[in-house]
């Protein structure tokens, strides 16, 4: 079964994989971010002390050396991390879907999952991204995984893979904790039914803790705990209330597959078909959305693990219909929902070809981004604020880090040759709650010393250069 499993998920990686040359949208912003924080490691940059980012750093660390040994061309790097990002998708995938079988139906069911996960665009979108929640996402399925092999034979073993699980999980990406917190209810369950599981717990809390003082330790004695702090938890906790996106991925947008996956929890425990583990990724599923809500986090790929409960929780319930018209009609359904998807992300940007090509341009050409449009990988640092300069007006409005930064002074400053610029720019996005975000935009003086030689790229003319 598992050379099986094994053998169907190298299919789905190869089919993204040749889809991603095509709809080479699905990287996004994220993709460059990334590389570039990984790219300044191999330069040997400190997170947080010598550049702006809000993210955790275990990616860029872990990605480092391919970026220190590939060529620094931009169309290798772009693709290298798709093919990186694709294995460590494969990897999150083959983890559930051993996850499905041992705890959540079987082998059948796995198939109805990985049908029905490839229905929503997102999973598309992100499956082939390099971004911290592609690690993050391997661990904390992993740590779901040992959680239920603990819960089935209460080994102790079980529960400190589960903690280190989480663990890096956590190193990769901050904002996992809200997803792991809700297995307290679980445990606690477990821990009235055996009073073992106290000792459990304490016995596998102990190498976590010793991680998280390491890194502590280590951001303490390297100057960067001050900024680590203000930029990956109270800058994070903020920024939505600074930015409020106005585009069709707002959670609405998935109230009826959110419905979908809680009503098929609902039917499996009125109809006395759930179980512990059942009833567990029901209770995730229900913690990630009030997550998202309470939190503003309405992009894309912020709900992926919500879209994979989804998927767990219908494919339980799919998988026991036994109609044949009523099978032949929900697979051509899905196809169709996979075929629009596939036009959705095509239809998305259809440029991003052209803005590759564009930014074969010398290592030292600084672009000065604000639309996040186009990024380049490799330019040297000049300043903190190497990327997403909007963000760094939020972060001075928070912190007051730098009073004195103004984009359009900025750019005179350090002559910047190429301007990621829309003249109204970040349009799915709306600023508010600070005065000083005007600065955001670039006066009409600095802009006509530009001519835009892509949409939204911009560059200085050769008499100011």
């Amino acid at each position: 079964m598992e050379n099986k499993l094994l053998k169907s998920i190298i299919i789905l990686d190869i089919i993204g994989l040749i889809l991603s040359l095509f709809m080479t949208d699905t990287l996004s912003v994220d993709g460059f971010e990334h590389m570039k924080m990984s790219y300044f490691i191999t330069n040997g940059y400190v997170p947080y002390r010598d550049f702006f980012e809000h993210h955790h750093p275990l990616l860029w660390y872990i990605y480092a050396p391919i970026m220190f040994l590939l060529p620094h061309n931009y169309t290798l790097a772009y693709y290298v991390s798709r093919i990186f990002s694709l294995i460590c998708s494969s990897i999150m995938l083959f983890i559930i879907a051993k996850t499905i079988k041992r705890f959540l139906g079987g082998e059948q069911k796995i198939y109805y999952f990985l049908a029905i996960l490839f229905m929503f665009f997102p999973i598309w979108q992100c499956f082939s991204t390099l971004k911290p929640d592609i690690i993050t996402r391997i661990f904390y399925f992993l740590g779901v995984y040992y959680f239920f092999c603990y819960a089935e034979k209460l080994q102790t073993k079980d529960m400190v893979y589960c903690g280190l699980s989480f663990t890096i999980a956590f190193l990769a990406l901050q904002n996992i904790i809200f997803s792991i917190i809700p297995l307290i209810v679980p445990t606690w369950i477990l821990l009235d039914k055996n009073h073992k599981v106290f000792k459990d717990i304490l016995i596998s809390s102990l190498f976590p803790l010793l991680i998280i003082f390491a890194v502590v330790i280590l951001l303490v004695f390297s100057d960067t705990w001050n900024n680590y702090f203000q930029l990956n938890w109270i800058f994070n906790s903020q920024l939505f209330d600074y930015m409020h996106y106005t585009d069709s991925s707002l959670l609405y947008y998935w109230t009826i597959p959110i419905l979908i996956g809680i009503g098929a929890w609902i039917w499996q425990i009125k109809s006395h078909s759930s179980s512990f583990y059942l009833n567990t990724i029901g209770l995730l599923l229900v913690a990630e959305v009030v997550q998202h809500i309470y939190f503003k986090a309405v992009f894309n790929h912020y709900l992926v693990i919500m879209f994979i409960f989804i998927a767990i929780l219908s494919s339980s319930v799919v998988s026991k219909v036994k109609n044949k018209f009523i099978n032949v009609t929900m697979a051509l359904f899905a196809v169709v929902i996979f075929l629009l998807n596939l036009n959705y992300i095509h239809e998305k940007d259809t440029q991003q070809l052209s803005k590759m090509h564009a930014l074969e341009i010398k290592e030292n050409d600084q672009i000065f981004n604000i639309d996040f449009r186009y990024i380049n990988i490799y330019s040297p640092k000049i300043s903190y604020y190497s990327l997403f300069h909007a963000l760094t007006l939020i972060d001075n409005t928070i912190f007051n880090r730098y009073p004195d930064y103004d984009t359009s002074k900025f750019i005179e400053a350090h002559k910047i040759k190429y301007i990621d610029y829309i003249y109204t720019p970040m349009n799915n996005i709306v600023y508010d709650g600070a005065d000083n975000l005007k600065r955001f935009y670039i006066s009409d003086e600095v802009l006509q010393k530009y001519d835009e030689i892509l949409p939204g790229l911009w560059r200085r003319k050769e008499e100011y250069q």
